[in-house]
């Protein structure tokens, strides 16, 4: 018979929810995610629980009542050893971080972290940040990610110096301004962080460079689209499809995320530019993502078909979404939701962005 545990940390439960729609790459909001979840876990893990079971963790058990089977399955699908092995790691994650003044609970008093940002005491900042192990384990990178992003957003003064500085830092460049981009530009001066972190990004002709730079263009056209500067739109568009120095061998093989922008931008791009053919880039695009949806991991097809419909909505091409794409992405999106959600919950759904799953979930 199945053990029943008794005595567990509420917390942990909670830590370990928002941890698996992490790894997900997408909410869990409904019986209809809690099958895709059983899916998921079974592909990476070759571990079943079922589509019931899985209901009955995210909205029905008592936090404090699980079954040892269940947390060990999950905790495997999180990357950790088991269940045991998760709660050491996120025990010592939040006391490493509270011994630390790293981060508090009480959102009364301030962290080092904006006590420096706040007070533009960033000198020991830096050396703390550039002296961070390589190794350091996900959910304290993850904790420091969000504390720098809040205490960005709440200064009241210019946040300038901070990214002069922590734009060469490879840390908070990974951390801070790629896992936890924030794609709404909602920090202070935000668009002149990318900036700095352009002017230390270099070796196109190298996967990491090319990343780094199609990712930080990327964000500033996106942001340039919203905001409807068409001025900036084709400054950077420049950047990203008329530079004769990337390679495109290079280019097809930096990460899934940043190429796929650079697909779905592209269209954008044409979109507002009357001397680019359109329709060779739409056709290109969505080649793109019937490959991924062929090849790709559940995380990446969510990724790509993203923000295919995210540029594709706003150009009204509807009808191909419809016809051309979604049908080639079953498996992660189940018939009924394609038949009855709007796009914009399509697009909830999907959202692959950290800094949004991190603060919702």
């Amino acid at each position: 018979m199945p053990k029943l545990l008794n005595t567990i940390n509420t917390e942990l439960i909670f830590l370990l929810r928002k941890e698996i729609c992490m790894v997900s790459g997408f909410e869990i909001r409904s019986k209809s995610d809690c099958l895709k979840l059983s899916d998921c876990i079974l592909q990476k893990t070759g571990a079943s629980l079922s589509e019931s079971t899985l209901y009955r963790f995210f909205f029905k058990s008592d936090d404090r009542q699980c079954y040892q089977n269940t947390l060990d399955k999950l905790s495997v699908y999180c990357n950790s050893k088991n269940w045991d092995s998760f709660c050491q790691i996120h025990e010592n994650s939040v006391s490493f971080l509270f011994r630390n003044g790293i981060i508090l609970q009480n959102k009364e008093n301030k962290s080092l972290i904006r006590l420096c940002i706040q007070n533009d005491e960033l000198k020991s900042l830096c050396g703390f940040f550039e002296d961070l192990p390589d190794n350091l384990n996900e959910p304290i990178r993850r904790a420091m990610g969000i504390e720098l992003y809040q205490s960005l957003l709440s200064n009241s003064h210019s946040n300038e110096n901070f990214y002069k500085l922590f734009s060469k830092i490879s840390s908070v460049r990974k951390l801070l301004f790629e896992e936890l981009a924030d794609p709404d530009f909602n920090i202070k001066d935000y668009t002149l962080f990318y900036k700095w972190y352009l002017k230390n990004t270099n070796n196109l002709n190298e996967i990491n460079g090319l990343q780094d730079y199609v990712f930080a263009n990327s964000m500033l056209f996106r942001h340039y689209v919203k905001k409807g500067s068409h001025a900036d739109i084709m400054k950077t568009g420049k950047l990203l499809y008329n530079n004769k120095d990337i390679d495109s061998g290079v280019l097809m093989n930096i990460h899934v995320f940043p190429l796929s922008r650079w697909f779905s931008y592209r269209v954008w791009y044409s979109y507002h530019n009357r001397f680019i053919k359109y329709d060779e880039f739409l056709f290109e695009l969505v080649e793109f993502c019937k490959n991924i949806a062929q090849k790709g991991s559940n995380l990446e097809k969510s990724i790509v078909l993203y923000n295919a419909i995210d540029v594709l909505t706003s150009v009204q091409e509807i009808s191909l979404i419809q016809n051309q794409l979604i049908p080639h992405f079953s498996q992660i999106i189940p018939f009924n939701l394609i038949q009855s959600d709007s796009f914009d919950n399509l697009i909830r759904r999907l959202e692959p962005n950290g800094l949004k799953r991190a603060l919702v979930l």
